[in-house]
């Protein structure tokens, strides 16, 4: 199967519930999918990598303190998401699994496009 089919041949069951995962792992603060090594606050806040998320290194934006562990089973579910690449506005078509995700996009042919190629010049 290829990668950019993977999404569109989810059961509708599991596509919502792709959807709904994605939703609980995105920051409260700035709105982006957090990404592991995941951690929290006391409040159950994930924490994104944006250093603007928080008050400092040990305190959550909510104002409670982070704690310091890994949440490793979120790892697992993240692995298994469905995601579309952030290059979709110039053209790329990939839905990718949260454990390709960061090797796609160091690897995507659209990173630094800033229109999508017209049909009579794409190369697929």
């Amino acid at each position: 199967m290829a990668s950019g089919n993977v999404f569109t041949q989810l059961r509708p069951c599991h596509a919502q519930m792709n959807e709904y995962v994605k939703k609980l792992i995105t920051c409260p603060y700035c709105q982006v999918y957090v990404t592991p090594p995941y951690r929290q606050c006391s409040e159950g806040h994930l924490l994104c990598s944006n250093p603007e998320c928080r008050k400092s290194d040990t305190i959550c934006f909510c104002g409670r303190p982070i704690i310091d562990f890994e949440i490793k089973r979120m790892k697992l579910i993240y692995d298994m998401l469905c995601f579309s690449c952030e290059y979709e506005k110039n053209g790329c078509k990939a839905v990718i699994r949260g454990k390709d995700l960061e090797s796609h996009l160091l690897n995507c042919e659209y990173k630094n496009r800033t229109e999508p190629l017209s049909p009579r010049r794409s190369s697929v």
